[in-house]
């Protein structure tokens, strides 16, 4: 059971209509961009720098990768589950910005993806397996690949995480800074998990206090069981 608050889908009627020369709609997506402090998806590089280096080159494809990274590490699926439309429209944002020609999500094959908002937002959806370790950018365009979705030719390729696409659309659609982030609390030694929305910043310590950790827990561990490390 999901238990982050539920908020109000992207309104259909907000999506961008503005009647200016793409470049500098671009120009003004990539300045909001810049001060909110996004990261890419390596997290070390800021998102507005790492996506003014791909606008140097023409960019085929920008991919959404809903599979998650391990089996309990589920917080892409939930918060798909829970904001279709942000997810979606984040994409197509990121398509416009950086003039790409087409807009794709992988997705585990069994995840009830809402086939029509995508439509809405002209991404395609491709199921793809949830074996490990499809969640990192390499397996999963070797996926695509091998089902024959990618380009013949050799290109440039975005892949893109799930929680940044909400961030990009509550900041370019939304106008509100990534202040919050969906984290995923799980385990034999969690007595109530689930996914949280929470504070940037908010301390380990008070999460584990409030989803009732068990008192023989031995370790606690920040990442998957394949690739976290103890805290």
């Amino acid at each position: 059971e999901f238990i982050v608050p539920h908020e109000e889908h992207t309104d259909k009627s907000s999506r961008p209509t503005v009647p200016m020369p793409m470049e500098d709609l671009q120009h003004q997506t990539l300045e909001k961009i810049a001060r909110s402090g996004l990261l890419a998806p390596d997290k070390s590089t800021p998102l507005a720098k790492w996506l003014k280096s791909l606008q140097e080159r023409p960019t085929a494809m920008v991919v959404a990768n809903a599979v998650p990274l391990e089996p309990e590490l589920n917080t892409p699926l939930a918060i798909l589950h829970l904001h279709p439309e942000q997810v979606f429209s984040g994409l197509a944002i990121l398509k416009r910005l950086l003039d790409a020609e087409q807009a794709v999500m992988a997705y585990p094959y069994h995840f009830p993806v809402r086939h029509e908002v995508a439509h809405d937002w002209q991404v395609q959806c491709i199921p793809v397996s949830d074996k490990y370790p499809q969640g990192r950018r390499e397996s999963v365009l070797a996926t695509l690949k091998k089902q024959g979705h990618l380009p013949q030719r050799k290109s440039q390729l975005a892949v893109f995480d799930i929680q940044l696409l909400r961030q990009v659309e509550r900041l370019i659609l939304g106008g509100q800074l990534p202040l919050e982030r969906v984290i995923t609390i799980s385990g034999d030694g969690v007595g109530q998990p689930g996914h949280f929305l929470v504070p940037v910043g908010t301390p380990l310590s008070d999460l584990l206090a409030k989803v009732d950790i068990h008192p023989d827990v031995a370790l606690v561990v920040e990442g998957g069981s394949l690739s976290g490390r103890a805290v």
